[in-house]
């Protein structure tokens, strides 16, 4: 149910590159390569986050 909202809203999956073999989630609007200190603002890694930082 979380992601069919996140994609409502505009966010896209990126898929796994390199040795990572989770998704990476971005939020609308960041494009090109993600600046790691924004992580948990413009773009998270695991869902686990999201449903724990509400």
């Amino acid at each position: 149910m979380l992601w069919r909202e996140l994609t409502a809203a505009g966010w896209k999956a990126r898929k796994p590159t390199g040795l990572c073999v989770e998704y990476t989630y971005v939020k609308p609007g960041i494009s090109g390569r993600l600046d790691s200190t924004r992580k948990g603002e413009d773009f998270f890694v695991d869902v686990y986050i999201v449903t724990t930082s509400s």
